[in-house]
């Protein structure tokens, strides 16, 4: 694998990545690109598809092991990284934090909440990092409107309108899921939630269903009405068998807010700010509004991946707790098993059933 000249100031970070699938080749490419970081060893259970990455990539053919657990023994890495299907996490998350061996996840974090629950367990236990990918925190239009909401300009948020549409075909793991886009892709968009009103949901009611013409075994559309702390509503609809215009991974947010609104569509950012108030003739108020401004994105070093496993390892070695560790993470993991409840009892899932963990 092709790398820039590191320093000898500090020596790599030796990372085990376990998982060389579609999201595993994604990251191969992510670290060839991230001086810092030396990939000691890959385990993948299909020999064909690793001598297929490995010729790739040019890695070193002894580098590969069929054996997760033989790899953390003879490798000892600074760091494991997760790409394999969600219920392999769990076994091997614990196995790792129970060796001494700090943790990155591709999200989710787990098939089940019980199984997510066992992971942030061990972490508690053993006092090792346990780390999410959650990298749409990491991209540049996100990063913005966080910017403008924390500034303060606009005031208070007092509802999000939260839209994402794909259509989109995949196989493995994938077709087993009953809810497909919730498990599997919205738990960015719930995490975006948190990371953008910097709370917690209240209560949570949503539905979910297959059109007639879904090609999806599960149900690939969802629609979820969340109520977060301060009265803060948000309405999100998605769908993963989209027919027509498609939005972008990181979905179309409109912010209503105190003194305008911010509107992220198609990954631009615009601000229209109120201007003054006057009333109607019925005696209603009436806003003036200025016309919507562009924002110019927040400028990011580094970004996506790229930024989480940097994170990971700046966290390992200060031993730091960032911010999509799972003690942070559960939250956002237990919004998609909460609206999941939703869906199969109908009913809305209130805040004393929630009872986030810190």
């Amino acid at each position: 694998m092709a790398r820039k000249q590191q320093t000898a100031s500090e020596p790599r970070f030796r990372l085990l990545m376990a998982g060389l699938g579609n999201m595993g080749n994604h990251w191969l490419r992510v670290l060839s690109g991230v001086d810092e970081v030396e990939l000691v060893a890959a385990v993948e259970v299909n020999s064909e598809l690793a001598r297929e990455r490995f010729e790739q990539y040019h890695l070193d053919p002894k580098l590969h092991f069929t054996s997760y657990e033989d790899a953390l023994r003879a490798m000892r890495p600074d760091g494991v990284l997760l790409v394999t299907p969600p219920a392999e996490h769990r076994p091997m998350s614990i196995a790792a934090l129970e060796a001494g061996v700090p943790v990155l996840s591709e999200k989710p974090l787990a098939e089940s909440m019980e199984s997510g629950l066992e992971i942030l367990a061990a972490a508690e236990r053993t006092g090792v990092l346990h780390m999410v990918s959650q990298d749409y925190r990491y991209r540049p239009p996100v990063q913005t409107v966080k910017r403008v909401l924390d500034s303060g300009e606009l005031g208070a948020v007092g509802s999000v309108t939260v839209q994402f549409f794909k259509s989109l075909i995949r196989s493995g793991f994938h077709d087993t899921l009953a809810y497909p886009l919730t498990i599997d892709m919205s738990i960015h968009h719930f995490d975006l939630m948190r990371f953008f009103l910097g709370s917690e949901p209240a209560s949570i009611y949503g539905r979910a269903w297959r059109n007639p013409w879904d090609w999806w075994v599960g149900d690939s559309s969802t629609s979820v009405l969340l109520s977060f702390a301060g009265g803060v509503q948000v309405s999100y609809t998605g769908s993963w068998c989209a027919t027509g215009r498609e939005t972008t991974w990181n979905g179309d947010w409109r912010f209503e807010c105190e003194h305008g609104v911010v509107i992220m569509q198609d990954d631009r950012v615009t601000v229209q700010r109120r201007t003054a108030e006057t009333g109607s003739p019925q005696g209603y108020p009436q806003y003036l509004n200025e016309k919507p401004q562009r924002v110019r994105l927040v400028r990011m070093p580094t970004e996506r991946q790229a930024e989480t496993i940097r994170q990971f390892c700046r966290a390992v070695r200060a031993g730091d707790r960032p911010p999509t560790a799972v003690q942070d993470n559960i939250n956002s993991f237990r919004m998609v098993w909460d609206t999941i409840r939703s869906f199969e009892t109908g009913q809305t899932v209130v805040a004393d059933q929630l009872s986030t963990h810190r």
